[in-house]
């Protein structure tokens, strides 16, 4: 079974990866939690800029959406479509997909 656990809020600090993931322990408890189920599990991340990092057996991609140079207003919002994040997660096959916390409903 293949997990993804999708995080759209952007970090207003712009921590890189490694720092964000120190940071935000509850998206990588989470995410650990899945894997240690024996599930694989992937974390798609809203962020300023691509990457990808490996940790404890959990993938987590970083994707721009909306790109790094759109005004900050709409980078943001609560109210953006992220369509390239939507769109790698779509086609990355998932079996169940979990967004985390309440503050995007539209997406």
């Amino acid at each position: 079974m293949h997990v993804h656990h999708v995080n759209l809020v952007l970090d207003s600090l712009r921590r890189d990866p490694d720092a964000l993931l120190g940071a935000w322990w509850s998206l990588t408890d989470v995410a650990n939690a899945v894997a240690a189920t024996g599930a694989q599990c992937t974390v798609f991340q809203a962020f300023w800029t691509d990457a990808v990092r490996q940790m404890n057996g959990v993938t987590y991609r970083f994707v721009a959406d909306p790109p790094v140079d759109a005004p900050v207003s709409v980078r943001i919002r609560a109210l953006r479509r992220p369509r390239r994040l939507l769109a790698a997660l779509a086609s990355s096959g998932p079996n169940v997909v979990h967004v985390h916390g309440l503050a995007f409903p539209v997406q």
